[in-house]
């Protein structure tokens, strides 16, 4: 048997445009390729994507879920500004938007660097009064409480509880309780750990993300902080998609996080390498 092509360079400059983005787009090729019946296979190679998404971007992380005690939970949603951040000003942001929702000058943050930790504490008047502050779980979240729609909630937090554990931006550890003057706020600038890439024309239910959604053809660890070259290169041969039988024309390409969130790249564009083999064991 031969193959119609051993390798297919992409790279999303080239993205038609009807495309959305970068990492929500399609490429097509310069003719049809036609492969074999039996055992043809693809493996993705010379992955290269920029880290130049946010610390905090809008519809991904930037929803901040806290709660107010005063005889009676009152649940508040503030959003954060899409944008980096350093501890420092991350507390400061989440000052401004968690008193900007809740009215007045309610509380005020501090960031430790030392314990890579922020503090979130009620002032007077609601320091002496009756006022706790508190933050629903990740579980609690997905569970639908506090008049919430749908997971995922984006930035969501941590009790003491090992089962509402997640990565998110912040991790809130309180000991045993959930409501209290000052909350303990664990800071992950990083929140997103891999990205996912999709291509329904190469894979259609044969691979599974975390989420449960198929068409993944590959996951890429984020192994560069913001402003560098995510690069991968390890070429696994059994690391591969079977494509017998498969005609290739037009490739749809989606880059998300494990939530199944397209990855803002602001313009940056991403390539990779497509390499077909014959194998007895397809």
């Amino acid at each position: 048997m031969t193959l119609p092509v051993k390798k297919i360079y992409v790279d999303s400059a080239f993205k038609e445009s009807s495309s959305t983005s970068n990492s929500n787009c399609s490429i097509a090729l310069r003719e049809s390729f036609y492969f074999p019946d039996e055992g043809t296979v693809m493996m993705l190679d010379d992955v290269s994507i920029p880290h130049s998404w946010f610390s905090v971007e809008a519809g991904i992380n930037d929803r901040l879920f806290f709660g107010v005690d005063d005889d009676g939970f009152t649940w508040y949603v503030a959003t954060l500004t899409s944008q980096n951040y350093d501890g420092a000003s991350l507390a400061a942001e989440m000052v401004t938007q968690m008193n900007a929702t809740f009215g007045g000058n309610a509380r005020e943050g501090t960031y430790d660097a030392t314990n890579n930790v922020i503090s979130m504490t009620l002032v007077e008047p609601y320091l002496s009064g009756t006022y706790d502050l508190g933050f629903p779980t990740a579980l609690d979240l997905s569970r639908g409480y506090y008049g919430s729609a749908a997971f995922p909630f984006n930035i969501a937090y941590d009790t003491a509880d090992p089962q509402a554990a997640n990565d998110e931006l912040l991790k809130l550890t309180v000991g045993e309780a959930t409501f209290q003057k000052t909350g303990y706020l664990h800071v992950d600038l990083n929140p997103i750990k891999s990205l996912y890439i999709h291509c329904p024309n190469l894979s259609t239910n044969t691979t599974v993300a975390p989420n449960g959604s198929s068409g993944v053809i590959k996951r890429v660890p984020v192994t560069a902080g913001y402003g560098f070259q995510i690069n991968d290169a390890v070429f696994n041969t059994h690391d591969h998609v079977d494509v017998s039988r498969l005609v290739l024309n037009v490739l749809k390409f989606d880059i998300r996080d494990k939530y199944n969130h397209h990855i803002p790249l602001h313009g940056h564009t991403w390539s990779c390498s497509l390499v077909f083999a014959i194998t007895n064991s397809p």
